[in-house]
């Protein structure tokens, strides 16, 4: 287990399949005020990638805000923030992902998370800018905006997947190709969608 750590203000963490992560379980953890640079070749990398990741197994009480992330290359990867867990906070982070291939710009899953003031930028092919999998979490004034510009079909700006009893409001999802949705819901029920522009 992993709790009581904090990771900040560190500039240049660059080209690191994962950057800033922790396999297993913890609570309290902090990551905060880092700048994290990414450029993927998938020819030369085959696994998935994370800027930051505390998964797979559960973290709690922690926060994951104030980041600046940049993500460009050919990749299928996985998310560039990954959080599982309850009881998070992601917040504040800037994420600009140009990929061309299937990943996630920022990706929760648990239960009563907050993400709240985060700004995702895509472009590139095939990209989910925010998924949420889980129950009563709270997706506040987040800004997405989705470049992407295959027209066979664009990854969600923000997908609601088994996702239930979750509050959406106040955020601006802005997409510039008609193949791309703004939302999605898959077996998402009981949830809260409103003041979103």
């Amino acid at each position: 287990n992993r709790n009581n750590v904090t990771i900040k203000n560190f500039g240049g963490i660059n080209n690191y399949t994962i950057a800033i992560g922790g396999d297993g379980t913890g609570n309290n953890i902090t990551i905060f005020n880092n700048s994290i640079t990414q450029v993927f070749d998938y020819s030369a990398f085959k696994n998935d990638f994370n800027a930051i990741a505390l998964e797979p197994n559960g973290y709690n009480y922690s926060n994951i805000s104030s980041n600046t992330i940049v993500l460009t290359g050919n990749t299928t990867g996985d998310a560039v923030i990954a959080m599982t867990g309850n009881y998070n906070d992601i917040s504040n982070n800037i994420v600009t992902t140009s990929v061309i291939g299937g990943s996630r710009a920022i990706l929760v899953t648990g239960d009563s998370n907050n993400v709240t003031n985060n700004n995702v930028t895509a472009s590139g092919q095939y990209q989910v800018l925010l998924e949420i999998l889980g129950e009563q979490n709270i997706i506040n004034n987040n800004n997405l905006t989705s470049y992407e510009n295959n027209s066979g079909g664009n990854g969600p700006a923000l997908y609601l997947l088994n996702a239930n009893l979750t509050e959406v409001t106040s955020n601006t999802i802005t997409v510039w190709n008609d193949s791309t949705e703004a939302v999605s819901l898959s077996s998402a029920y009981n949830n809260t969608i409103n003041s979103n522009t």
